[in-house]
């Protein structure tokens, strides 16, 4: 247990000086973003290591990097640094008490065993070449990597409430941050309203303790549509949220299959904005590229295979082909981007029924009684807070802040992106689906990446709907 607790808090007190030393001061956003730097700096240095046949240093590399970081911002600190720190050893040294010492575990599931496999290929140095498959590529790259960094032949199992612990906070700077001139004990009350309703239900609670890439998936959902809201609400997109984009993006790209298309989808009304710099749309869509092309070069990707390219080749191609949308003469297109996604998705899907009706069909049930009937674990919760949002968001839609506006055309992105990526996941075995009955179908816990966003969505709709700002009451 005291091998773990220092590995954990060696990576909570790293990824927090790395999240201070680059600007991310605010408590509660430094520990989300502290996460999303571990993620970088383990893909990165793994993978580089990998590439030279020296992958057995790899996780004393990472432990160097990340004691390097510490130092250096111990050094800069003057004040600030200690609170996120002590939040952060908190939260590890209570995720590895209740799994280590209570006995807390993930639901057992084939996909939790397939991730530990992977991990424990890691973590013995065995062959990457042997990943060269569809299932390998769906588990993801980033969690399993984490998680190798376990004690001796055991696997990080601190990590995943930490993790979740890291959702949380992004979710609470996120809220303060956008409501900070509304009275307290007002977001307090619907905060605390929509979390009862929230972990009334099964799903939220299992995923603190279950073995998958969602979680880490959602944290960096979160901050890139954190960054994202802000920067539309300003105006303007400053370094610091550049760099919580850019982080987060990667994050989400080396966790889940469909990350980089959901990732896509959540900083749209960014890349389509006028006032965005060209530097910033290629490093946000760069992000992205270089995270998935990493991830796909080490697993030896069939994707990569099935081109006939070399590795080099293949990800240059893809980082240079991302970066098309920075190009001035395709602004004309860049800036029709939101619509042309809100309208081109439910079309599609349309289009699907009426074309796969019978394919769809048991999907198209199961997904019914997934959210609705109770089977997929979520209770009424879900579909309640997306109906909150649409309710208190749809009357004044006109009048309705930037922020709020913003989150509400992420959160229908997600819900369409969500169930086109299941629909072309099994359509590319031939029968396209929407799901079928149970918690651990894919697009039943798909939604655990976006649910941090769902709820910052509702909180936000419900408290600008419901009271004005503190500033406009008094004046």
């Amino acid at each position: 247990m005291l091998t773990e607790l220092l590995v954990l808090s060696l990576i909570a007190v790293g990824g927090v000086s790395g999240a201070w030393l680059l600007g991310a001061r605010n408590t509660w956003l430094a520990i989300p973003v502290g996460v999303a730097i571990a993620v970088v700096l383990r893909n990165l240095s793994f993978s580089a290591l990998n590439l030279v046949g020296l992958r057995q240093f790899a996780s004393v590399t990472f432990f160097v990097l990340l004691a390097a970081v510490a130092l250096l911002a111990a050094w800069r600190a003057r004040v600030g640094l200690w609170r996120p720190l002590s939040l952060a050893v908190g939260f590890a040294l209570l995720s590895v008490l209740t799994t280590r010492w209570l006995g807390f575990l993930g639901t057992s599931h084939g996909d939790s065993l397939w991730i530990l496999s992977f991990s424990h290929l890691i973590e013995n140095n065995g062959s990457m070449e042997i990943l060269n498959g569809h299932t390998s590529i769906k588990r993801g790259f980033a969690y399993p990597l984490l998680l190798a960094l376990g004690p001796n032949q055991q696997f990080l199992s601190g990590l995943t409430p930490y993790l979740f612990a890291a959702l949380a906070s992004a979710a609470i700077w996120l809220v303060t941050t956008l409501l900070a001139k509304y009275d307290w004990r007002q977001v307090a009350l619907i905060a605390g309203l929509v979390l009862l309703a929230t972990f009334s239900s099964v799903m939220p609670l299992r995923s603190i303790y279950y073995i998958n890439g969602h979680t880490l998936a959602g944290i960096g959902m979160l901050l890139a549509a954190g960054a994202t809201v802000l920067a539309i609400r300003d105006g303007a997109l400053s370094l610091q949220n550049t760099l919580v984009a850019c982080v987060g993006i990667f994050t989400v790209s080396s966790s889940r299959a469909e990350g980089i298309a959901l990732a896509a989808l959540i900083v749209l009304p960014l890349i389509a904005a006028r006032f965005i710099a060209r530097w910033q749309i290629i490093a946000l869509i760069s992000s992205a590229t270089v995270s998935l092309g990493v991830w796909l070069a080490t697993y030896h990707s069939y994707i990569i295979h099935s081109t006939h390219l070399n590795w080099v080749v293949f990800d240059a191609l893809l980082v240079g082909l991302g970066c098309l949308p920075a190009l001035r003469w395709l602004d004309w297109l860049r800036h029709r981007l939101v619509p042309i996604a809100l309208i081109s998705m439910p079309l599609v899907l349309v289009l699907a029924e009426l074309r796969y009706s019978r394919d769809l069909a048991k999907g198209n049930r199961s997904l019914f009684a997934n959210l609705v009937l109770g089977q997929g674990f979520w209770g009424f919760g879900l579909v309640a807070i997306l109906v909150l949002i649409a309710i208190f968001s749809a009357r004044k839609w006109s009048s309705l802040t930037s922020e709020h506006r913003t989150l509400v055309i992420i959160t229908a992105s997600l819900v369409f992106g969500s169930l086109i990526a299941k629909m072309l996941d099994g359509g590319q075995f031939g029968h396209p689906t929407l799901g079928r009955l149970g918690w651990s179908d894919s697009l039943n816990r798909m939604w655990i990446q976006s649910f941090g966003i769902f709820l910052v969505a509702a909180v936000v709709a419900l408290v600008q709907s419901i009271w004005q700002p503190t500033s406009e009451q008094t004046s």
